[in-house]
């Protein structure tokens, strides 16, 4: 335990850094929606990356094979597969809200701080939802990891149809 953490409230003599640490609070914010928006793309492309394979292997098999079984546990196991990714993909990027400091907060309990105050409880928020939000990038980032394992069965699933149907 820091021995800061013992003392009355802080002041700005105690903690003369928040003003230094308040440039970083707009950037935090920043980098965590990109960070959010860039998992959530991969998600989405993961999605379309099954459909397309799917699709294409579906189209291969019965270009290729003249009565190809689409009642195989193959494809029938790979198809369940392709739906299970879709989901999670689904799922994962409708779950979690994104932690923000908002205007009506602001407006409602923040108007009446010194500058000092302000900067310092937005410090303090902006680190709570910096850790929310990071937790909720990192679970859509095991989710996509999930997806990519899920697909890469699927697609050996697949091959192994093809392969049989030939």
């Amino acid at each position: 335990m820091d021995d800061r953490d013992e003392q009355a409230e802080p002041s700005e003599a105690t903690w003369p850094g928040v003003h230094l640490a308040y440039d970083f609070v707009g950037p935090s914010y920043a980098s965590i929606l990109q960070r959010l928006d860039a998992v959530n793309s991969h998600l989405e492309t993961l999605q379309t990356f099954a459909a397309s394979i799917t699709l294409a292997a579906t189209i291969l098999a019965a270009s290729v094979v003249k009565d190809v079984d689409f009642r195989s546990p193959w494809f029938l196991s790979a198809l369940s597969i392709f739906a299970v990714v879709i989901v999670i993909g689904a799922v994962a990027r409708a779950l979690g809200t994104v932690q923000l400091i908002t205007p009506q907060l602001l407006y409602d309990q923040w108007l009446d701080y010194t500058e000092w105050e302000f900067k310092k409880n937005a410090v303090y928020w902006a680190a709570q939802h910096f850790k929310a939000n990071r937790a909720l990038v990192n679970n859509k980032g095991w989710a996509a990891f999930g997806m990519t394992v899920l697909l890469l069965l699927e697609m050996g699933l697949l091959l192994a149809w093809v392969v049989t149907q030939v």
